[in-house]
């Protein structure tokens, strides 16, 4: 008599002798422990667990239990899987032998990561408004979206960085310093994909722990197939191998190999230009008295020039690359009225009062401060154009996160 279908998991593996009900409740519990939130669900006549979507299924076979955690997660996994028999999108664990439990629950955990992606994405795509007038007509659209506005020891805002978009790709310049990062991206409509080229300018935590967590994130987009192309990073060579330290202590190998396949490091040097994004981009070293630092210079399609001075004062050897500026962005760590209390001198920063200087020595067109104290954060803005006013009569800004400038 032909058995009904079943309609239940446990209807399914009932039907089994009891030594491959063991491996399919094994199989089970593994993938409840790993997908927590998952439901479960008879789909193709086999156990399926759902969340975002088909999740995986899995099988009882005479010979062997399979497992089906679609081809994406089959090649994230390969090497491991390398033991097995397989097929498009399976895996076939041998009846007699024991379940690679561990290599299952990691599998599960990357099918999750993946399915949360897709709808992350989806809903990004619904949130950021279609381009197709720009595509129609030609118009370039180039932005500043400043992610960061904070000096290190700021707990209202995020440490200073920042993006400059050119339609629909980004240059990303340094990244803070934590997983904070993701938040700033998702929060300006950026996302993981647009990324092909970041600088770092330097080795303090609050410009350059950001880069681990963005390699780590993008490198599992590349395995999973959701990224493509390469990931550039620029930076000078010393930074470059404190960076790779820290890749290497904190992030599986498994995506450190894509280091030097498709994430690949750019020296830069003083005063040297490299092609981003189409833009001429010349470097220079600020020659910080604390830690090799970069600035550079960015010439927009306009013509127009983008300087940014790093996160120290302004030297006289910058002249060449900062005079008549259109866009100077330039540290302001508090305002001169407040120097006593926050001891910008001390820690080779200036305050309101020399970044405006600066900005009226150099003939700058566009002033924007950053890298600042946050007690004053609710009055940042209106305290610092107060007495930024008696020192510069350009265009002053004093912006707050996630402020966006059309270049």
């Amino acid at each position: 008599m032909k058995q009904q279908k079943p309609n239940t998991i446990d209807e399914y593996i009932e039907r089994f002798p009891e030594g491959v009900q063991k491996k399919l409740q094994q199989i089970r519990q593994i993938i409840q422990t790993a997908a927590p939130e998952a439901t479960e669900k008879i789909s193709y006549q086999i156990p399926t667990f759902y969340l975002n979507g088909n999740l995986v299924h899995f099988a009882a076979f005479k010979n062997h239990i399979g497992f089906y955690p679609t081809p994406s997660a089959m090649e994230q996994f390969k090497e491991a899987l390398s033991l097995y028999k397989q097929g498009k999108g399976s895996v076939q664990f041998p009846i007699d032998e024991a379940l690679p439990l561990l290599l299952i629950s990691e599998m599960v955990q990357a099918r999750v990561l993946e399915n949360q992606q897709k709808v992350e994405q989806k809903k990004r795509r619904q949130l950021v408004p279609k381009s197709k007038n720009t595509e129609q007509q030609g118009v370039l659209k180039e932005k500043l979206i400043l992610l960061g506005t904070g000096n290190a020891a700021v707990t209202k805002c995020y440490n200073t960085c920042f993006a400059i978009q050119k339609n629909e790709t980004v240059f990303l310049v340094d990244t803070g310093g934590g997983n904070g990062i993701l938040t700033q991206l998702e929060k300006a409509g950026i996302e993981l994909d647009q990324i092909h080229e970041i600088f770092i300018s330097h080795e303090h935590t609050d410009h350059m722990l950001g880069i681990i967590w963005l390699i780590r994130m993008i490198s599992a987009r590349m395995k999973n197939g959701f990224y493509s192309g390469t990931l550039n990073i620029y930076c000078h060579a010393e930074l470059k191998q404190t960076i790779l330290t820290i890749v290497k202590l904190t992030i599986p190998e498994k995506f450190v190999k894509m280091i030097g396949d498709r994430i690949l490091f750019h020296p830069v040097t003083d005063g040297k230009s490299r092609k981003i994004m189409g833009y001429e981009v010349t470097f220079f070293d600020i020659r910080s008295t604390k830690a090799k630092q970069f600035g550079f210079l960015l010439k927009l399609e306009s013509g127009k020039k983008l300087v940014f001075l790093g996160d120290e004062p302004y030297r006289d050897h910058e002249y060449v690359y900062a005079d008549r500026a259109d866009w100077l962005l330039h540290e302001a760590f508090c305002r001169y009225a407040d120097r006593e209390q926050f001891l910008p001198y001390e820690k080779d920063h200036t305050t309101v009062k020399e970044a405006c200087e600066t900005a009226t020595a150099l003939q700058a067109v566009n002033l924007i401060l950053y890298h600042t104290e946050d007690k004053n954060l609710k009055k940042r803005k209106t305290l610092y154009q107060e007495e930024g006013r008696h020192y510069y009569q350009g265009n002053l800004y004093v912006p707050d996160d996630l402020t966006v400038f059309e270049l």
